[in-house]
């Protein structure tokens, strides 16, 4: 991904980018979700240690615009190091530009990404808005749509792809299975 796209010529559906299964989208939310309940958590100190199981749950249920601000704060910071959500990055989905084949950039998905989400792919902030329809209608778009984008990726002009194996220390399993082990290259040397 480190190579320069030729903007002319590339085309998402020739490329060698596997689409991210829909599972580890949805695993890569389940994260980011638990991670603002860890938030949630962490900033109730005496409502946890009282053992308050009412005020927990009331919390956990409707989190409060300081722990929004907290775990946006952190979101941010994560973005701005790796490009990606703390899901993206637990799961190994990177989110490029579907007309350059480049990761997007922090501030792209900061700028673009991001609030698009917020509006249309957010159970936790959004459920009210318009009766919930743009979240389903998200959620529909990703599982039953062309590369399994959503509405913000559409508005994002991006996709989220599987990270290649030789970007990570030994890939996944998934892609461990699909890929040859990287051979050295020993052309033109000799024993």
């Amino acid at each position: 991904m480190s190579d320069k796209a030729d903007l002319k010529t590339f085309k998402f559906e020739e490329s060698s980018f596997r689409v991210a299964s829909v599972s580890d989208r949805f695993t890569a939310f389940i994260i980011d979700c638990t991670l603002l309940w860890i938030v949630v958590l962490c900033t109730m100190n005496d409502a946890v240690m009282a053992g308050d199981a009412n005020a927990i749950a009331d919390a956990l249920s409707a989190p409060s615009a300081f722990h929004y601000s907290v775990y946006a704060l952190i979101q941010v910071c994560i973005i701005c190091i790796f490009g990606r959500s703390a899901g993206k990055c637990a799961v190994y989905l990177v989110p490029i530009n579907i007309r350059t084949g480049q990761q997007t950039s922090a501030l792209e998905y900061l700028l673009l990404r991001t609030p698009a989400w917020l509006i249309f792919g957010n159970f936790l902030i959004f459920d009210d808005f318009l009766d919930g329809w743009p979240v389903w209608i998200n959620c529909l778009m990703i599982v039953f749509g062309a590369n399994s984008r959503g509405i913000h990726d559409f508005i994002a002009g991006t996709v989220i792809v599987d990270l290649p194996p030789d970007s990570k220390e030994g890939g996944s399993e998934k892609q461990q299975g699909d890929t040859p082990p990287h051979q050295p290259d020993t052309a033109g040397k000799q024993a």
